[in-house]
């Protein structure tokens, strides 16, 4: 698909009248919320079979993201054609040849499971599906997988250790404390895995690593990490940020398990085989601010509040958060009205198919699946189009180097396109001014950083501390015996995923 030469602008009024609240509301509070997570599927027969194409399309899209950081971050599509399954992928920056090659060959894969008549050799072949594709992921994936296992050695290994250590000197025998012989196993575990207690790093493979970090997923070792990550507790968000890194390096079995569940459940669907096509990324542009005076505080407050008592109001709001003066606020200020905006992954792919009037493999399922959640405007513009696409889990950050689709000057339609995008915008600027009066209102202190990814253990913390886990053995026969037990072909582990979504994302600024 080939790109115009000229984007065709907004009106100039929208565009402003959306990114000057737009920018007020970043400087008080960046992120708008807790997480929002995907929306409860109904437990049926049919249920299910929606559940597992969002887990697939959301698999695809997070096994293509094969490197952390904006520009990786990744959006799939299924679209049903005669022919067959259409894998329509995009990225916030273009999406490349190798991403291609390896996506070809995952679904070719995945469809020699769906020819398989009889049932015996379905799950056969299942099984060695499972696993081929979880080599194939680790391996494409390294790039990733170094990142959280050198993140987990550097950071978190020392320290946890130390700690845990001064548990087990104040806490005695096994018979004072139950937990003592856990954590025990905990740190051996670690240790066979990572490094030693001094930082000195251990080598299994990265595919034996992996497959560690997934058979941990439900057991007693995770439970003992998620109780050291309790609020309260010495260095509780290092034990938390381990729990999170295990569940990263245990995605790509999980992974493999969806695409093979997903080929002996759907097979009607993926009978005709798949084809890979991609959307390009869209061009980087300045915010639309004529020149750095255009979008100093003073005048942007003036702007947006005629009112004198409000233009107080927020600007005392605004300096209980920041803690500074005008002059440095002024200088956040053009430090944002910097960013270069882009086209997020997602919504290239919700406009190719609206100019294009794909259809959806499900009808009336109009599923994006990302390697992340959406931004914070993301979810708001899905959540407001007309054509009602699923919403999907936000991170609930605000990106300022976020736009909408573009329109392109001379295309067919340009005109309807462009008021249709105002509309959206007209009705995201009457959410972002009312998002603005309320913090303005609020005395409420700005919400804790979290990470735009999250594990992809469906099980939470706090599920952990409250329920029963089994502990796995340690084995003598080190990673490789280990892994034995983790490609069972009949394991359901496709239809809870609700916290699947994992990617460092957005758009810096």
């Amino acid at each position: 698909m080939s790109r115009p030469l000229r984007i065709s602008p907004i009106r100039r009024k929208v565009t402003r009248r959306f990114y000057e609240p737009l920018l007020l509301l970043h400087a008080l509070s960046p992120i708008r919320g807790e997480r929002i997570k995907s929306e409860i599927i109904p437990d049926d027969p049919e249920s299910n079979h929606i559940q597992l194409r969002r887990s697939f399309t959301n698999t695809i899209a997070y096994i293509c993201a094969y490197k952390k950081g904006p520009d990786h971050v990744t959006a799939a599509a299924l679209e049903k054609t005669p022919q067959g399954v259409v894998v329509w992928l995009c990225a916030n920056a273009d999406v490349e040849d190798g991403v291609i090659t390896f996506l070809e060959r995952i679904l070719a894969c995945v469809h020699r499971v769906v020819e398989k008549d009889s049932m015996e050799d379905l799950h056969q072949e299942a099984s060695l599906a499972t696993q081929r594709l979880t080599s194939m992921i680790v391996d494409f994936q390294a790039p990733r997988l170094n990142v959280y296992r050198a993140e987990i050695i550097e950071s978190c290994i020392v320290p946890c250790q130390k700690l845990m250590t001064d548990y087990l000197k104040n806490n005695g025998s096994a018979d004072r404390d139950k937990n003592t012989l856990e954590v025990n196993n905990l740190q051996q575990w670690l240790r066979e895995y990572f490094c030693d207690d001094n930082g000195e790093s251990t080598v299994p493979s990265l595919l034996d690593l992996s497959k560690a970090c997934y058979d941990i997923r439900h057991t007693q070792y995770l439970k003992t990490v998620s109780m050291f990550a309790g609020q309260g507790r010495t260095r509780h968000e290092t034990f938390e940020r381990l729990y999170k890194l295990l569940g990263k390096l245990g995605k790509p079995l999980k992974s493999s398990k969806i695409l093979t569940e997903a080929a002996t459940k759907l097979a009607q669907d993926f009978s005709q085989g798949f084809t890979v096509k991609t959307v390009p990324s869209s061009v980087s542009q300045h915010l639309p601010f004529r020149g750095k005076k255009e979008a100093t505080l003073d005048r942007i407050v003036n702007r947006m509040f005629s009112d004198s008592s409000k233009k107080t109001e927020f600007m005392d709001r605004l300096r209980s958060l920041m803690s500074g003066e005008g002059e440095e606020i002024d200088s956040f200020l053009q430090r944002e009205r910097d960013a270069k905006t882009r086209v997020h992954a997602e919504l290239l792919l919700i406009d190719y198919f609206e100019r294009n009037s794909c259809n959806f493999l499900a009808q009336g399922e109009k599923y994006i699946g990302c390697s992340k959640p959406a931004c914070y405007l993301c979810h708001m513009y899905i959540t407001l189009h007309p054509s009602r696409y699923t919403i999907p889990p936000s991170h609930n950050k605000v990106y300022i180097g976020w736009r909408p689709p573009d329109v392109y000057v001379g295309e067919s339609g340009a005109f309807r396109l462009l008021q249709a995008q105002e509309r959206i915008l007209l009705r995201m600027i009457g959410l972002v001014r009312d998002e603005l009066s309320s913090e303005i209102k609020s005395r409420n202190m700005r919400l804790p950083y979290h990470t735009d990814s999250t594990t992809g253990i469906t099980t939470t913390l706090e599920s952990m501390r409250l329920g029963e886990t089994e502990t796995p053995p340690v084995y003598a026969g080190g990673p490789e015996q280990s892994a034995l037990s983790l490609l069972e072909p009949n394991e359901d582990v496709g239809l809870r995923t609700s916290e699947d979504e994992d990617d460092e994302g957005g758009v810096p600024i």
